[in-house]
């Protein structure tokens, strides 16, 4: 068994996760799409096999201790082996299971669809798969609800930052109040050395933040401390700039995690 794709390439499958070294089994699971949630690992249990290639199925009785079941896939996720069907026939479970009919999810040829895809492919991880849907809805319907703020994220995450900030110009005319939007801006014309404009855009962002929104407000104040400390060298606006992020931050917060042990 080769482990070297993601998760998300298999939904609607059952994989595995490489071998656990303490106790020699393989956990399983069925990978399924939450429209709300997104990508999903259904946890169902654990095998090994033997010499001959036998598989041994574990009683699920110890997946009853388990606090959580489904697991939400993300960009770190560990890398997993889709389960041929003769596999998931020993394992005895069904190809499809009977609950999967509770998750349904929008027609993917439509733009809701589309976008929908574009922003779980992007937050599982898949950002040139999310691409395709997304840049396929933006000829469509450039202004759908939450399409602009998911294609520029996958822009500039693939560093096309001459597309982000031409698509960002014309998302911000038409949604001038999207903090989010001026934060992917900021980043794009960070990267390609256009610092004032940079700055210019995360002020902007800073203003437009809503309630709700202080990860993103922490999250741009550490972008701008970056350009201080990184592009023009400017100490105290690097500290003033890194410890608002750090005060902003909410308690668990990746961002919070980030600036943890940074000190200024």
């Amino acid at each position: 068994m080769e482990f070297n794709k993601q998760p998300y390439e298999f939904e609607d499958k059952h994989v595995c996760f490489p071998k656990d070294n303490k106790t020699g089994k393989f956990y399983f699971g069925f990978v399924y799409l939450d429209d709300h949630a997104g990508y999903t690992l259904h946890l169902e249990g654990r095998f090994q096999i033997d010499g001959q290639g036998k598989i041994f199925r574990d009683s699920t009785d110890y997946l009853k201790s388990y606090q959580i079941q489904l697991i939400r896939i993300g960009p770190n996720s560990l890398p997993v082996y889709p389960l041929p069907e003769n596999m998931v026939a020993d394992l005895k479970v069904k190809l499809i299971p009977d609950w999967l009919s509770s998750y349904p999810f929008p027609d993917k040829n439509t733009v809701v669809g589309k976008v929908l895809m574009g922003k779980h492919l992007n937050s599982a991880g898949g950002i040139q798969q999310a691409l395709e849907y997304l840049e396929s809805a933006y000829k469509t319907e450039p202004h759908a609800n939450g399409l602009e703020f998911e294609l520029t994220y996958a822009y500039n995450e693939l560093k096309q930052y001459d597309k982000a900030i031409k698509v960002l110009n014309g998302a911000i005319t038409n949604d001038p109040a999207n903090a989010l939007l001026y934060r992917e801006l900021g980043f794009a014309y960070s990267h390609v050395n256009k610092d004032d404009e940079a700055i210019k855009a995360f002020t902007q962002g800073l203003a437009a933040i809503k309630p709700g929104q202080q990860d993103t407000k922490a999250e741009i104040a550490w972008d701008m401390a970056i350009i201080y400390r990184d592009k023009t060298h400017d100490a105290a606006n690097y500290k003033l700039w890194g410890q608002n992020a750090k005060n902003w931050a909410p308690a668990n917060s990746e961002i919070a995690g980030l600036l943890k042990n940074v000190t200024f």
